[in-house]
């Protein structure tokens, strides 16, 4: 059986490790080398520094790096100084998963100019938008209704996703367990870790689904880059219909009239651009599935 942890290589739970992360942010906080600091809690000085040499490839890329400090400092990290969890962060496990967002736009989809966007506040937005949608696509998962076209009857498709009732209530309330770490720049995209802290029973939770048998199936999505984040949400509901479309196949020869259920991300998913298309590749667990099929007289 697979582990919680051979799953999220990055779930930690160690006091030393977070507890030395802790430190690294309290010294940059008080702005004491805190550009040092933050490099420490990532991969070390040395390996900041190899990163930082493509700066010296253009002055647009220097600009970028110099910006990139900036911005994550003031923007991405006032998500975990705003947060105040009363166990404490050394006692919280966590799921690390990388995301990104695209730094410059489709050129075919006019975008509005906002104050502060040369401080990439589209791409930070997105990317923000983001890591909650997947972390709560792998803590809690998808509600799904899905019927698939049917000729002979004249049934079209209908397909509908949503997040898991269970958490629906709590759902605007997941920013506050998401820090993010070690951003980059990398072929015209703003990259970054995203950390989900996870609450001793957000945890249970989470292993749970790897300490009980729970069907697995797999599916790629898709949708338009021109959508922007919209674009990856639709990638990733394409995904789920797939998956729950072949899961369901293993149960029943005949077409179904309906399939519900709820599905949960395994794992990191794989996010990524070709033909002008946002392709979303995960693995997912069935929690739950129901399949009508149609009466036959």
């Amino acid at each position: 059986m697979e582990s919680l942890e051979a799953k999220f290589p990055h779930v930690s739970n160690s006091r030393t490790q977070v507890a030395n992360l802790g430190a690294a942010r309290a010294k940059a906080a008080h702005g004491t080398n805190s550009h040092a600091a933050r490099a420490q809690v990532a991969h070390g000085t040395i390996r900041h520094a190899a990163r930082l040499k493509f700066a010296h490839a253009t002055s647009r890329h220097a600009v970028r790096a110099i910006l990139l400090a900036l911005i994550l400092a003031s923007i991405f990290c006032s998500n975990l100084s705003a947060q105040n969890y009363n166990e404490g962060p050394a006692t919280m496990p966590r799921l690390r998963i990388l995301l990104w967002s695209l730094i410059d736009s489709d050129p075919g989809v006019p975008v509005e100019s906002k104050p502060g966007d040369e401080f990439y506040t589209n791409s930070i937005r997105e990317v923000k938008k983001l890591a909650p949608y997947v972390f709560e696509g792998i803590i809690f998962g998808f509600d799904f209704d899905y019927t698939p076209s049917d000729k002979t009857r004249q049934v079209d498709e209908y397909f509908e996703v949503s997040f898991s009732r269970e958490n629906y209530q709590s759902h605007k309330d997941f920013g506050k367990h998401i820090s993010y770490e070690d951003g980059f720049f990398k072929d015209n995209a703003l990259y970054c870790w995203a950390e989900f802290h996870l609450t001793d029973d957000l945890y249970k939770r989470v292993a749970r689904k790897y300490s009980v048998s729970m069907p697995k199936t797999h599916g790629r999505g898709s949708g338009k880059v021109r959508d922007g984040e919209n674009g990856i949400e639709n990638a990733f509901e394409d995904a789920i219909k797939k998956a729950v479309r072949s899961y369901a196949q293993t149960l029943t020869k005949n077409k179904p009239k309906e399939i519900t259920g709820t599905i949960l991300i395994d794992g990191e998913p794989r996010i990524f651009i070709q033909h002008g298309q946002y392709f979303v590749e995960a693995d997912f667990f069935i929690e739950n599935i129901e399949v009508t099929n149609y009466t036959v007289f």
